[in-house]
């Protein structure tokens, strides 16, 4: 399987971000592996904010989930201390807790960050930057 991302410059909700995954006929990116996790962080490190994830634990407190499918995560990399449901925050996100680095955390659903999103096409996006859109070629 290969995967394709291209950038862009737009910032959304999560929810609104996952609505506009769905449009493309794409879903917030899933992180299975380290591998596509240092490629992800990769991609997103030239952003200069938080980009969305497609996980939450909206359903149930502490259960993290993968949004298009229900499924428990086989596979994170939580920073220290998270998640930590600051202000009942139930969104993945990729966020800085150093200048330099990204790393997985709890974000408010509420809040406007860049889109993440795998699937046939699939996008990330955070504050600076639209769309990352992935196609999976099997």
């Amino acid at each position: 399987m290969t995967s394709e991302y291209l950038l862009g410059l737009k910032a959304a909700t999560w929810n609104n971000a996952q609505l506009d995954c769905s449009v493309k006929g794409a879903k917030l990116v899933e992180i299975h592996s380290p591998e596509e996790d240092v490629y992800i962080g990769y991609l997103a490190n030239n952003l200069t904010g938080n980009v969305w994830l497609g996980g939450t634990d909206v359903a149930e407190e502490g259960k993290w989930v993968w949004q298009s499918t229900g499924t428990i995560f086989s596979y994170s990399a939580w920073y220290s201390g998270q998640p930590n449901n600051y202000q009942n925050q139930d969104c993945l996100c990729l966020y800085r807790p150093y200048m330099y680095s990204l790393a997985w955390g709890d974000g408010s659903c509420a809040v406007q960050k860049v889109i993440t999103t795998s699937a046939k096409e699939s996008y990330l996006q955070t504050d600076r930057i639209d769309i990352i859109y992935q196609s999976v070629m099997l």
